[in-house]
């Protein structure tokens, strides 16, 4: 475990005379949207991508909870930056002058650009909140990044130890997509569990 950083946010001074400033790197995909917004007439069922509507929701879910903080009297500033998917332009969007100034990032979705995203707000010791990715690996001696998501040892883990503990002499049988799946959490549940 890192021990915690010593620029943790004071909340009673955000209160007072700052701001948050929070910044959103996710792939929105914006420049595809719009291409089909703009031929909406010839695409009678326009619907969002399913893999860019997954992010549009989560980010109306954040401005929810953000809304939350205003009317605690908290001043947020967000910002809104679209990776595309590409961790380069991840990359790219960190360092932009403005990002400096941020509190928190939120973002970036996949884990390549949480892998490229992890020791840059490290460096600039800003706080990243990986919301999607399940790669472990983005913690190690970086205080400034927080998942949310368990990673996928952690998730069989988990399940391995409540099937033993629910159902101690039961057999256990394992449904995957293909044999080599099957195989795979079969052998990972067994190393989790000794």
């Amino acid at each position: 475990p890192c021990p915690m950083p010593t620029s943790a946010i004071d909340p009673e001074k955000l209160k007072v005379d700052s701001y948050l400033k929070v910044a959103f790197i996710l792939p929105f995909q914006l420049e595809q949207i719009d291409t089909l917004i703009s031929h909406k007439k010839e695409f009678q069922d326009f619907q969002i991508p399913l893999e860019v509507q997954v992010f549009v929701d989560f980010f109306e879910g954040a401005l929810i909870a953000l809304d939350s903080l205003r009317q605690q009297g908290f001043k947020v500033l967000v910002s809104l930056y679209d990776d595309k998917g590409d961790s380069a332009l991840v990359k790219q969007i960190l360092n932009r002058p403005e990002i400096n100034s941020m509190n928190l990032i939120i973002g970036p979705a996949y884990s390549s650009g949480v892998k490229v995203a992890a020791p840059i707000c490290a460096q600039k010791k800003i706080y990243m909140i990986s919301a999607f990715s399940k790669n472990n690996d983005v913690l190690e001696n970086n205080p400034y990044v927080i998942k949310t998501l368990p990673s996928r040892n952690s998730f069989l883990k988990a399940i391995a130890e409540h099937a033993l503990k629910a159902y101690p002499a039961s057999k256990i049988i394992l449904i995957g997509e293909g044999e080599n799946s099957r195989k795979s959490i079969k052998r990972e549940i067994k190393e989790e569990l000794g």
